[in-house]
């Protein structure tokens, strides 16, 4: 799955649903992304890899930015 991201200060946005987000570098060039809602993306910026626990559903994906 390829999915559509763009970030913006304190922003996620994952196809069309923007996510409140706060950006915590967990080092290797992997970000831990926290929303308001409870949600957590762990991301690999270096391999574009988004792995998130979202709506109680697994995603994992490749993104686009």
């Amino acid at each position: 799955m390829i999915l559509k991201a763009e970030f913006k200060q304190g922003q996620l946005t994952l196809g069309d649903k923007p996510l409140p987000v706060t950006v915590r570098d967990v080092g290797g060039n992997v970000l831990l992304l926290e929303a308001e809602d409870g949600d957590v993306i762990l991301m690999d910026v270096s391999r574009f890899l988004l792995y998130a626990l979202t709506d109680e559903k697994f995603i994992c994906g490749y993104i686009e930015v």
